[in-house]
């Protein structure tokens, strides 16, 4: 976990050192704003995605710890699918054919 803080950390300072020096390197001094505004966004974006993605794993772990729980209740001493399915079929043709 902390070996992840410090990748991004690193990259997010490269990142920064390169951006300062296309900054400096422009020639148009109108177009500084602009650039400043997506180095910015850029810098936001790298140090924001990988909180999403711990966010977006938990998160993912726990509705599948959800769901599978879930499942395993509503199905618990239920029968299969294809006996519900051919007890569907039977009474289908029972009340449709008289049968």
């Amino acid at each position: 976990m902390f070996d992840n803080v410090l990748e991004i950390i690193r990259k997010a300072g490269i990142f920064m050192i390169l951006a300062q020096t296309i900054l400096h390197l422009c020639v148009n001094e109108s177009y500084e704003k602009y650039i400043k505004m997506l180095v910015g966004l850029i810098t936001a974006i790298l140090l924001i995605f990988p909180i999403f993605e711990l966010i977006k794993e938990d998160g993912f772990q726990d509705f599948e710890q959800y769901r599978s729980e879930y499942e395993a209740e509503l199905l618990g001493g239920a029968p299969d699918f294809e006996t519900i399915k051919e007890n569907a079929w039977n009474d289908w043709m029972e009340e449709n054919t008289g049968m």
